[in-house]
């Protein structure tokens, strides 16, 4: 899937963040990533499946080389981090490489690791 047909909306802004999350009930999933990192390459495509199969959840994605002070407001400290966050900031992250296998059931999990 080419980026022009990413599931996942870009974020260029501490206040398109914000926005983000407070325009929906549903869960809300945002990775940050960065040009140079091996593991967001690596992973991208499987992310790209997920999303595609969980059309209840917003995605959104935030280029971290690009938003250095909102990521460390975050407590953004390496990439690929992936936040899963309901409105009202309930928030699960993971840091790092993950497998596509964990990849799925974490994200697979939001309605048991983020309940409404």
């Amino acid at each position: 899937m080419s980026e022009t047909e990413s599931k996942y909306v870009p974020l260029d802004n501490a206040a398109d963040i914000e926005e983000a999350l407070k325009a929906t009930d549903s869960p809300v999933v945002v990775k940050f990533w960065a040009t140079w990192c091996g593991p967001c390459k690596q992973q991208a495509p499987r992310m790209e499946e997920l999303a595609a199969a969980s059309p209840k959840v917003k995605y959104y994605s935030v280029r971290a080389d690009d938003l250095l002070d909102v990521c460390r407001v975050l407590g953004v400290t390496n990439v690929p981090t992936i936040f899963a966050i309901r409105q009202g900031g309930q928030k699960v992250a993971f840091s790092g490489a993950m497998a596509a296998n964990q990849l799925s059931v974490w994200l697979k999990r939001l309605d048991e690791v983020l309940p409404a």
